[in-house]
């Protein structure tokens, strides 16, 4: 992923703002400035494999239209490497990632919205004779595994955010992973591209 694909992105998620401002107010619609902390889990694959990235971060909510914000996200399953260690063992993938969040809010109606997420960042790749969970607990994570990759990773996405009450939002939906710069022995960028589910719980006022 080049430089331009990225500037590319960026400009058509700024461009599909133009026609999604809100045209009135209302009790429903939230204030006009707003913040909150969020925390959620995506599943999909990488390398052919389920695996599971744990995460969150902070946004300002502004206007009613664009939340502005910082996420990251970190391995939270076992990915097995297509590469064995020298004694002929499995090797893990670790991983971690974040960057710079914008998110639209594009379709609203009464408390819940359809909002579309740009999730632009950096992180690191690598592989461990360790294994990312131990009896269920991320007790051997590690995101700067020996030798790990520099990454560089863009997601956008689209999903549903419902809001249950008065702070608390219930987020659920998809986005698209595009990692370039890889240098994972044994993976290529493309084995970590891809779609995945994500369902988020947000608490703050917006």
């Amino acid at each position: 992923m080049t430089a331009r694909q990225l500037t590319l992105l960026a400009l058509i998620f700024l461009a599909s703002t133009l026609p999604a401002y809100p045209r009135d107010g209302g009790p429903d619609r939230g204030p006009l400035f707003g913040a909150y902390i969020a925390g959620g889990i995506k599943g999909g694959q990488i390398a052919g494999q389920n695996a599971w990235m744990a995460g969150g971060g902070a946004s300002f909510a502004t206007m009613r239209l664009i939340h502005l914000g910082v996420e990251g996200y970190t391995m939270a399953s076992d990915v097995i490497s297509p590469i064995h260690d020298p004694s002929g063992g499995d090797q893990y993938l670790h991983m971690a990632y974040g960057g710079f969040k914008a998110e639209l809010v594009f379709i609203r109606f009464g408390s819940s919205s359809i909002n579309i997420p740009l999730l632009l960042g950096a992180g690191t790749a690598g592989v461990s004779p360790m294994p990312v969970m131990e009896n269920n607990n991320l007790r051997n994570w590690n995101p700067f595994p020996k030798g790990g990759s520099f990454i560089v990773v863009a997601e956008p996405g689209a999903f549903l955010d419902i809001r249950l009450a008065r702070l608390i939002h219930l987020v659920g939906g998809a986005s698209y992973r595009m990692v370039g710069l890889s240098k994972v022995p044994g993976m290529e960028n493309s084995d970590f591209n891809g779609w995945h589910g994500y369902a988020a719980l947000r608490i703050g006022w917006y």
